[in-house]
């Protein structure tokens, strides 16, 4: 049986990749029968390896281009399943995801490939609830750990109570902050230890006395579970946020499988694995926290009793190796048809460990350049990005990325001849790349749109239905005045994708153009469901309401516009209209 894993990230060593990845990855590799093939979402390897996998999973992915993959998958019978380890919907600042999903079509690509996956894997309960609108069930594979640290430390008079995160914590640091201060306060032998951003320590904890404070600097999964190894006590701060009651409880089981003694807000997913008292401390208020601390700093012995207890919690249920065979049951039981015998694995495939059949595509030499092309241009070196574009497709002739990156560049360069015969070339072959159909349709839809719409319609014969490419042609049918033609398209880009804000969105104006009002607030009203922080949409709700005669309707959301952009110009505007039809 061959695992694919399709994933975008290219750092291995930080945590979301090692929990999700690379330690499910080995695990399964050691279950007899089972090999695991991790790929990049750039590797020219890409649809050999996902075609050829018996399952498939997409690690919170939302390229275009995987739409047509996951429908020759279901042709072929094999299943997909999609993992959600994030709330992209509402994503806090200062994490990975929170510009990238901040794009409606980005996210609505997420949503319709999870509403397509024959199943669903997330890390906890919070994002199983999240995401029971858009999905029909979800499996919980909580994070595990591949090891155990050293045994809980012998009762030492300095007790170190620590924490360890990056930036997109600031809300939690900051429920943390005073409660340090007042344990530094009362015990002279605490000291509070922090790794991660210097300019958060010392925006939240420069004020504690030199000799109770320690600094360390981010690092590698390897970096932290060092730091933890110095901890007496690890305290987990989490505000109750959309986000952070989707995240996983893995800063507990890491606390605990380094015989630290875990200190835990009362939030989200540490309620659902934590048993309170008896394998962390939970606390709801600042007072508690203080509490909880006081008494672990002055009794050594019940700080090392509930050490032992919690690191005996994961040496029982939490490592990645007992987990292994729940996993391979979820997979086995998606199978409808057997397992192919026989395989190649792609050039470059490296073993991830000497006792597991599980192996990581390694960039190829022409994506290589091609990324160093993509860090060229986004640091404004155009020439240098498309010599490096075009060494990567003379590398590798078959590689159709390279010509897509380079048609872009040429055409945000003005040059729309160039760029269309790299984008043309881009698109060529099989599986269709619809990212590349978009682009060359949108940039022939300035030339000709009556040639951009039949190269849409040409397309759809061979490449799955896919709401960008619908909208794009109901708008063209609409510029040239085939409003039956042009609503029926904005309709199938809807129901092909009612995840898509966009989509919503584009049917939603397009009703109210024609006037059709009620159609057009149904639509808008789902488009502002699925992107309830987008000014624009809250402000076409506000302008429909008001000219259907509905007031408070219209003050809501003009009211929510103006909160969300209170600078921009529409928002205010509205909101100057809203007030003298009051």
């Amino acid at each position: 049986m061959l695992i694919a894993n399709v994933v975008a990230m290219r750092t291995r060593e930080v945590g979301d990749y090692v929990y999700r990845v690379s330690q499910p990855s080995i695990a399964l590799g050691r279950e007899a029968g089972v090999e695991v093939v991790t790929v990049g979402m750039l590797s020219p390897h890409l649809a050999d390896v996902v075609l050829a996998a018996d399952v498939a999973i997409l690690h919170l992915l939302c390229e275009d281009d995987l739409f047509p993959l996951l429908a020759a998958r279901q042709r072929l019978g094999r299943p997909t399943v999609y993992e959600i380890s994030d709330n992209i919907l509402e994503p806090a600042d200062g994490t990975g995801i929170s510009g990238w999903f901040a794009d409606p079509d980005r996210r609505g690509n997420a949503l319709a490939l999870m509403g397509a996956a024959d199943a669903v894997q997330v890390t906890g309960r919070g994002l199983a609830e999240r995401f029971a609108s858009f999905v029909n069930g979800a499996h919980i594979f909580p994070n595990q750990v591949a090891s155990l640290g050293p045994a809980p430390r012998p009762v030492g008079e300095q007790v170190t109570i620590g924490w360890g995160g990056s930036a997109s914590h600031l809300d939690d640091l900051e429920l943390l902050a005073p409660a340090l201060t007042e344990v530094c306060r009362r015990h002279a032998n605490a000291v509070f230890a922090f790794m991660g951003d210097q300019r958060l320590f010392a925006r939240f904890f420069s004020h504690l006395p030199a000799t109770q404070r320690r600094y360390h600097a981010p690092g590698s999964l390897e970096d932290y579970y060092h730091f933890l190894s110095t901890l007496d006590i690890g305290v987990a701060p989490l505000a109750p946020t959309a986000y952070n009651l989707c995240r996983s409880d893995v800063k507990f089981v890491e606390y605990a499988s380094r015989g630290v003694a875990p200190v835990l807000s009362a939030v989200g997913p540490y309620l659902d694995y934590a048993a309170p008292g008896e394998t962390a401390l939970l606390w709801g208020s600042p007072q508690e926290l203080v509490g909880h601390l006081s008494d672990l700093v002055a009794q050594g012995e019940k700080r090392s009793a509930l050490a032992h207890r919690a690191y005996d919690y994961v040496k029982q249920q939490r490592l990645e190796s007992d987990s292994a065979g729940q996993r391979l049951g979820f997979y086995r039981r998606l199978l409808t048809r057997s397992v192919s015998k026989t395989r190649e694995l792609p050039p470059g495939s490296v073993r991830l460990d000497p006792g597991s059949a599980a192996w990581e595509v390694e960039s190829s030499p022409a994506e290589d350049l091609l990324v160093a092309g993509i860090r060229a241009e986004s640091e404004g070196r155009l020439d240098e990005a498309r010599q490096a574009y075009k060494a990567a497709q003379a590398r590798d002739p078959s590689y159709r990325l390279p010509w897509f990156w380079l048609g872009r560049s040429l055409e945000r360069g003005g040059d729309d001849e160039g760029a269309l015969a790299c984008l043309r070339k881009a698109a060529a072959g099989e599986p269709p790349s619809l990212r590349a159909l978009l682009h060359l349709a949108r940039l022939e839809a300035k030339r000709d749109p009556r040639r951009a719409l039949a190269l849409i319609e040409r397309s759809a014969l061979s490449a799955p239905l896919h709401a960008p490419l619908l909208e794009l042609a109901a708008d063209l049918r609409e510029r040239l005045g085939d409003l039956e033609a042009a609503r029926d398209y904005y309709q199938a880009a809807f129901e092909t994708n009612p995840a898509s804000s966009t989509a919503a969105a584009s049917l939603g104006r397009f009703c109210a153009r024609t006037g059709q009002p009620l159609l057009a607030l149904a639509a808008l009203e789902r488009a502002v469901e699925l992107s309830p922080s987008d000014a624009a949409l809250h402000c076409d709700c506000a302008e429909q309401y008001l000219a259907h005669g509905e007031a408070d309707r219209a003050y809501r959301h003009g009211l929510r516009a103006l909160e969300l952009a209170p600078r921009a110009p529409r928002p205010r505007a509205l909101a100057e209209r809203l007030l003298a039809a009051a």
